[in-house]
C-alpha cells in the first residue's frame, strides 16, 4: 500500500457489542473519486487511507473479532496492548501512524455512509484543522445534529470557542494534520481519565493558522446520560478538570488572550457547580456528605474560588461561589438538596 493520504484511529476498549458496526462503518463503502485537477493526483485511488486499531487490553472478545476483520484488509492494522487507557491507546497508534491527516474514532461511534467523500472534500480546504458536523444519538433513541456556526473570523471564533466554552472539548470529528502533531509533539495526556481529548485538541489548535468547518455530518456520537460519578472518582474529575484549565492559562498567556480568563474560570466554576448537583442528584445522602466534603476541600476547587471575580457570575450562582468560599458545606448540602428537589419535581411535570 503506497503513503496513506489519511489515518483513521480507533481505540477499542471491551467493545465486543458494537466494534463491527464501526469497522462496517469504515468499509462498507469504497471511495470512487475521479481526478480533480483541484487536488493532488493522488486522491482519486480508491485505498488512499489506513485505520489503526488498538485493543487496550480487552478481556472480551473484542481482540479476536478485530483480527478476524483484519484479516484480509491491507489497510487495517490491529495493535493489541495492555490496558493503559484510551490515552495510551491513541498515542501508541499515532506513532504507527502514517497518514497525512488524522481523523479520531470512539469505537461506540460510527460514520455516515457518505463520510469518506467528506474527508476528501476537507482535504481540498488544506486547513490545519476541519471541524465536521456530527449526530448525536442518545441512548433513548432520539437524535440530534450539532452543527458550529463560526463568525467570518473562523479561528478567532474557534478560540474563544475553546476557551469559554466546552463545544471544542472532543478529538473526534475533526481533521488533523499529522505534520503538527509531529513538529510539536503534540500527545494525550495518559494520566488523565477524562478531558484529554480537550488537552490536545487545544495544544494542537495553538499551532493552527487556517481553521475551516465543514458543515456535514460525517459520523453519529454515542452519547450515554449515566452520572459522572459512575464512570470516574470525584476525585479524579476534579484533578482532570484542573488539568484542564491550566491548559487554558497555557494557551492565555502564550497568545495573549487576557480578555477570556475571567470567562475561562467561569466555565470551570460553573463545572464544579455542576458536580455538586449531580452528586445529590445520583448519591444516596451518606456519599452526598462524603463528596461534598471532598469537593469543597479540593485544592483545584479552593483555586478556583480564588481566582473567579463574582461579579461575572449570575445572582443565583454567587450564593453558591459564597457557601463554597466559606466552606459552608452544611449549608450548601442543604441549599443542592432543595436545587434538586425542584429539578425532580419539574421532570415529573414534563
Amino acid at each position: 500500500m503506497k503513503t496513506p493520504l489519511f489515518t483513521i484511529i480507533v481505540p477499542v476498549y471491551n467493545a465486543q457489542n458494537y466494534i463491527q458496526h464501526c469497522m462496517d462503518s469504515i468499509f462498507g463503502e469504497d471511495l470512487k473519486t475521479t481526478y480533480d485537477t483541484c487536488c493532488a493526483p493522488f486522491l482519486y485511488l480508491a485505498k488512499n487511507y489506513e485505520v489503526i486499531v488498538v485493543d487496550d487490553g480487552s478481556t472480551d472478545n473484542t481482540g479476536v473479532l478485530l483480527d478476524n476483520i483484519a484479516h484480509n484488509k491491507d489497510e487495517m492494522y490491529v495493535i493489541h496492548t495492555k490496558n493503559y487507557g484510551v490515552s495510551h491507546a491513541r498515542n501508541k497508534a499515532l506513532q504507527q501512524a502514517k497518514g497525512t491527516y488524522i481523523l479520531f474514532l470512539d469505537a461506540d461511534d460510527y460514520l455516515l455512509a457518505n463520510w469518506k467523500q467528506i474527508v476528501i472534500s476537507a482535504i481540498k480546504l488544506e486547513a490545519d484543522l476541519t471541524i465536521f458536523d456530527f449526530v448525536k444519538k442518545y441512548d433513548n433513541g432520539q437524535e440530534k445534529k450539532v452543527s458550529y456556526n463560526p463568525s467570518a473570523n473562523q479561528r478567532k471564533w474557534c478560540e474563544k470557542a475553546f476557551l469559554i466554552s466546552n463545544q471544542m472539548n472532543p478529538c473526534w470529528s475533526r481533521l488533523y494534520k499529522k505534520s503538527i502533531i509531529d513538529t510539536f509533539q503534540i500527545k494525550f495526556d495518559e494520566t488523565m481519565t477524562s478531558g484529554e481529548d480537550f488537552v490536545f485538541a487545544l495544544d494542537y489548535f495553538k499551532y493552527c493558522n487556517k481553521v475551516r468547518f465543514l458543515h456535514k455530518p460525517i459520523l453519529y456520537k454515542e452519547e450515554q446520560t449515566d452520572s459522572v460519578m459512575h464512570r470516574i472518582s470525584v476525585e479524579k474529575y476534579l484533578a482532570d478538570d484542573a488539568k484542564m484549565l491550566a491548559a487554558r492559562r497555557r494557551y492565555i498567556k502564550e497568545k495573549g488572550s487576557k480578555k477570556w480568563y475571567q470567562n475561562c474560570v467561569k466555565l470551570h466554576f460553573c463545572a464544579i457547580t455542576n458536580l455538586l448537583l449531580k452528586v445529590i442528584l445520583k448519591s444516596s445522602k451518606e456519599e452526598q456528605e462524603k463528596y461534598i466534603h471532598i469537593i469543597c476541600n479540593h485544592p483545584h476547587v479552593k483555586a478556583v474560588i480564588k481566582k473567579l471575580n463574582p461579579q461575572v457570575i449570575s445572582v443565583r450562582k454567587r450564593l453558591e461561589y459564597r457557601l463554597l468560599n466559606q466552606s459552608k458545606r452544611t449549608l450548601l448540602l442543604q441549599y443542592l438538596r432543595i436545587k434538586a428537589r425542584f429539578i425532580r419535581l419539574k421532570q415529573d411535570i414534563e
